[in-house]
């Protein structure tokens, strides 16, 4: 979870606009500019979309590797954006997302993502007309019903064997399995979020600036049908007035009229069902709802993220606080960060030590009587040397570990360039040897 400097309308938008990503990551993981396509797209017709079941988005893909992919996008009001993707090759990718607004211009925001194969339906298979039951003699229908019963013990017996399969296979996860017990912060960068919070802090920052509203989009092709319907059911759902109760302007959420469909919208999440449940929900949904007269003098009360904000600026030292987006609020990383901290004190006093030993011992060697013999030779005091280095360069890349994971990433964006990503690996070289060069946009 991070909580960020970005206005729930924006985090919403860039959810339906995977296309973004060769353009805004380029150089990051395999996102290369000269490698993205047109991306196909269905379209999201107004009658498409509720305000409380929200509506869904088919589209390709918006890259040469992917391009031939089946992808889908669920929006489920007020928070959830699932995106399926099918690939050629039988595999399945999901990622689900939450943004959950939490005053105007700050969003908290969720993240998961799971790997695993896409089913394969039978081609030209479809379910079969509704039929009248023929009459059939007693017999017989007791002769069927017998017959239907051993067919459903033999489909129970065969669905747990499934299910014993299933669960063998999930034991078998091996490296999957120790990477999901390991910390979070172990192995994951925020540089990709990094790029989506600045950019969009900036586009917030100008529309404000500018008055200019989500009328002022050229959105002219079908890779923007998703933030087309985004925004058609903002405007459906009031937001921002029906959350806020405020008069933010319509910049930082894309209305400016007070609507009563934002209650229902945030109340979709409950169950109609469901009788506890749903009034449980409902109330924590119109409880959620409530929360707006904090927010309409635009300024965190103490204690909260980006004090200010949107009303005054936000530094880019502020866009990348790791303390401010997420370590306030994760008790794994708090406990991460005294244990890093630790590593990194015992690196640099174990660095400290040897260096110190190293200068006492050539000392020693140089004005005693032994000479070099009395402590080991030359080959043993450049070891230890050489081992004081090594260790003092380990504690230095721990400490900017600790920086970057625990306290800010803006020494990691200046290092690296921002978006110029000039300093990240391009696109590999053909024919050379694991070189790598810089892709540049042709004139």
């Amino acid at each position: 979870m991070n909580e960020l400097p970005n206005d729930y309308s924006f985090w919403v938008e860039q959810g339906m606009d995977p296309a973004h990503a060769n353009f805004l990551h380029h150089g990051l993981g395999a996102f290369r500019t000269n490698e993205s396509v047109p991306m196909r797209g269905g379209m999201v017709r107004n009658q498409d979309i509720d305000v409380k079941s929200g509506w869904m988005w088919r589209h390709r893909g918006y890259e040469m590797k992917n391009e031939d992919m089946d992808a889908q996008r669920d929006f489920e009001p007020p928070f959830a954006i699932r995106a399926t993707y099918d690939q050629p090759n039988g595999s399945r990718t999901q990622i689900c997302t939450m943004q959950v607004p939490v005053r105007p211009g700050v969003c908290r925001t969720f993240f998961k993502m799971g790997v695993g194969k896409a089913s394969k339906p039978t081609p030209g298979s479809a379910p079969p007309a509704p039929q009248s039951p023929p009459q059939v003699p007693a017999a017989a229908s007791a002769s069927a019903a017998t017959s239907a019963a051993a067919e459903q013990a033999t489909g129970d017996e065969y669905a747990g064997k499934k299910e014993r399969e299933v669960k063998k296979e999930t034991k078998r996860g091996g490296i999957t399995d120790l990477l999901g017990k390991l910390p979070h912060w172990l192995f994951m960068s925020q540089l990709i979020a990094d790029q989506d919070v600045v950019m969009m802090c900036r586009q917030e920052e100008l529309m404000r600036r500018e008055g200019l509203t989500r009328r002022d989009y050229w959105l002219n092709s079908r890779s923007d049908e998703g933030v087309a319907a985004i925004n058609k059911w903002m405007k459906m759902a009031g937001y921002p007035n029906s959350l806020w109760d405020s008069n933010e302007p319509a910049a930082a959420g894309g209305s400016s009229t007070r609507s009563s469909a934002g209650t229902a919208a945030a109340a979709a999440a409950s169950d109609p069902g469901s009788s506890t449940g749903a009034k449980h929900n409902h109330s924590r949904a119109e409880q959620l709802l409530s929360r707006g007269g904090a927010a309409a003098a635009q300024v965190a009360p103490l204690g909260q993220t980006y004090r200010g904000w949107p009303a005054a600026g936000v530094s880019l030292e502020q866009m990348l606080s790791r303390r401010e987006r997420h370590l306030r609020h994760c008790v794994i990383c708090q406990r991460g960060e005294v244990l890093v901290n630790r590593v990194c004190i015992a690196l640099t006093a174990a660095a400290a030590l040897v260096a110190a030993g190293t200068v006492v011992a050539a000392l020693v060697g140089v004005m005693g009587g032994g000479g070099m013999a009395a402590v080991g030779g030359w080959r043993a005091l450049g070891a230890a040397a050489a081992g004081a280095v090594a260790l003092a360069v380990v504690a230095i890349k721990a400490w900017a570990f600790k920086e970057e994971r625990f306290e800010s990433g803006l020494p990691q964006w200046e290092q690296n360039g921002g978006y110029a990503m000039l300093r990240i690996k391009g696109s590999k070289v053909k024919g050379g040897k694991g070189q790598y060069k810089i892709e540049k946009p042709k004139k």
